[in-house]
């Protein structure tokens, strides 16, 4: 009767945790997102119909034109506010050997540097990080130089070669992030040539 009981609180205790864990927090977001598209029906069925309740197809088209459009404009906007949050907790200047960049993808102008915090490098004190096109870098980049930001022109200021380099970069350096394709991103590179 005793293990019955155990198995019995055990499922129940397991119940709770996920109900605490998974449920909780998605109810708070349903909570949140509803009013808005309750919101949102309501314009649709404003704007969309005429007053006799016929169907209006070109303000329709255009309803979902602007939706997508506004759509664009808020993950645009929260990818900014993400990055510009990740770049002030994240932010290094720092004087580091750079040795080489690669193209990793034309289409999206990625980029991967690889470097050392000294001259002496192994595996161990590697680093890797990656210039890519964003909102973010785009607008530090106008911010600070003046100019608009190109992935493919500070991967070129990154000689082959083994050289030291005054590096602006942000992001995490945990090797463990490198399997989820989590780099540290450059922003702005100036190498000093070995006399």
């Amino acid at each position: 009767m005793n293990k019955i009981k155990y198995i019995i609180d055990s499922v129940y205790a397991i119940f709770k945790l996920v109900e605490k864990v998974l449920i909780s927090p998605a109810k708070s977001i349903i909570k949140f997102i509803e009013p808005l598209t309750s919101r949102y029906k309501r314009l649709w069925n404003t704007y969309t119909h005429d007053k006799y309740g016929d169907f209006l197809y070109k303000k329709a088209i255009i309803m979902i034109l602007g939706t997508l459009a506004s759509l664009y404009v808020v993950i645009s906007l929260l990818g900014f506010i993400f990055d510009l949050s990740y770049y002030l907790a994240t932010k290094h200047t720092e004087t580091i050997y750079l040795s080489d960049s690669v193209e990793l993808d034309s289409e999206e102008s990625l980029w991967g540097v690889k470097g050392c915090p000294t001259k002496d490098c192994d595996s161990n004190t590697a680093l890797y990080f990656r210039i890519k096109m964003s909102w973010f870098n785009q607008l530090w980049n106008i911010v600070h130089n003046g100019k608009l930001f190109f992935p493919d022109s500070i991967a070129a200021g990154v000689p082959t070669g083994q050289t030291e380099c005054k590096v602006i970069s942000y992001g995490l350096r945990y090797r463990v992030l490198m399997i989820y394709n989590y780099y540290p991103q450059i922003l702005q590179v100036k190498c000093y040539a070995d006399e």
